[in-house]
């Protein structure tokens, strides 16, 4: 991701349009020599080898091109990495593995760089490990003041799944840190949001419940809020909400005004077949956090499980404000629903064009709009609306088309 992400930020693809624009006078130049060549007629194979050499020169500059944007990638790459507290030396180990995968056959021969467009060779994983341990020098010199908390214990360095601090406290400031006054909801808040990315982005949660469990069970140190918070939100993607709520409930009791707890507590009720209590619950939560993205998309999600038209109505009123402030797919397909269900159906067909163009889709949500303005029921305000939306998009769609076209020519009318 690191290196995907480095692609952007330095601009390479608006680059490699750039560069072909250059190489296209000097492809059109060859194709004229062979024309001429063809025309003058005294050998029949000199025009085939004028085309073949000019094309040859327009794809080399492009691989030559593309191995430099590679290079430079790794290179911001693993500063990325290190910036967002992973292991500089992670991109190296992941190119090794990378390189064993590709070998072409068993007995370990490799396939050629000069066939590769994205080649894993000795030469980029010595790179990589050699801004690794740049990297890592440049870090430890930085570390002029000791951290403020103590090492966390062994399971916290060595049972962990997925990468991450060792040092919480690194992640503020010397006014912040958890032995300054005032800090602790900070700090404890962050230890939620830690375990909540952990449990969200696994994809074993068998082995991640066991770990939660095992350490729980074995280790005093483990046995802190933020642990428990983690362990109830695998079991709730396990299908087990009614333990969650068990291990959700002391939580709660110890800290009533906790929004994370609160929300984990409610959603846990509706899994756990406890709908009214959990829409009771979300009531209160939506009182008194009032405009809250994540307080409205809970509730209104809620409500529109039960497929009512009264609670589509108030889910969508609940969203209806956050529109103006959001640009997450998932909230306009909720408030899609949720207008759905409240009868509003030409409000519902807007936000579901919305949630697509929002998904990366431009093209399918100008589809949809202009389907949608050939309905001949829509009145003065409707159709206004719908307008305004096809003629704001009507740019983007041709601008994304006419970059398709460009980068097919650029690489020789191949199709991405």
């Amino acid at each position: 991701m690191a290196h995907e992400i480095s692609h952007i930020e330095q601009h390479h693809l608006q680059r490699a349009f750039d560069d072909a624009k250059k190489t296209t006078p000097l492809y059109a130049l060859a194709m004229l020599g062979a024309l001429a060549a063809a025309a003058g007629g005294s050998n029949i194979n000199a025009p085939m080898a004028i085309a073949s050499l000019g094309k040859g020169l327009a794809l080399q500059r492009q691989i030559n091109f593309t191995r430099k944007d590679e290079a430079e990638a790794d290179r911001v790459g693993i500063q990325t990495l290190a910036n967002a507290g992973f292991d500089p030396d992670g991109m190296a180990e992941f190119f090794s593995r990378m390189q064993l995968l590709l070998r072409a056959d068993s007995g370990g021969y490799e396939v050629p760089a000069l066939l590769q467009d994205h080649p894993v060779t000795t030469l980029r994983i010595a790179e990589a490990e050699a801004r690794a341990h740049t990297l890592k020098a440049q870090m430890a010199q930085r570390q002029s003041l000791p951290p403020t908390s103590a090492r966390l214990p062994t399971w916290e360095t060595s049972l962990v799944p997925v990468p991450m601090l060792r040092q919480p406290d690194d992640w503020f400031s010397a006014a912040q840190r958890s032995d300054a006054p005032g800090s602790k909801a900070a700090h404890d808040y962050y230890l939620l949001m830690r375990e909540r990315v952990r449990v969200l982005s696994s994809a074993d949660l068998n082995s991640l419940a066991r770990y939660y469990a095992d350490n729980l069970a074995r280790h005093p140190s483990f046995d802190i809020p933020s642990n428990h918070y983690g362990y109830a939100l695998v079991l709730m993607r396990s299908n087990h909400a009614d333990t969650a709520l068990k291990q959700l409930a002391p939580l709660l009791a110890q800290d009533p005004d906790n929004l994370p707890l609160r929300l984990a507590v409610a959603h846990a009720e509706l899994l756990a077949g406890q709908r009214p209590q959990a829409l009771a619950h979300y009531a209160r939560i939506s009182h008194d956090w009032p405009r809250n993205q994540a307080v409205a998309l809970d509730y209104a999600s809620a409500l529109i499980l039960g497929a009512d038209q009264a609670e589509g109505a108030m889910a969508e009123a609940l969203l209806r404000p956050q529109l103006n402030d959001s640009d997450a797919p998932e909230v306009y397909r909720i408030y899609g629903r949720a207008a759905e269900l409240a009868g509003l159906k030409i409000r519902a067909a807007e936000a579901f064009a919305d949630a697509t163009f929002l998904s990366g889709h431009a093209a399918a949500a100008l589809d949809q709009l202009t389907r949608l303005s050939q309905r001949s029921d829509l009145d003065y305000a409707q159709r206004a609306r719908i307008d305004a939306r096809i003629a704001w998009l009507t740019p983007i769609v041709l601008d994304q088309r006419r970059l398709r076209v460009n980068s097919s020519g650029a690489d020789g009318g191949d199709s991405l």
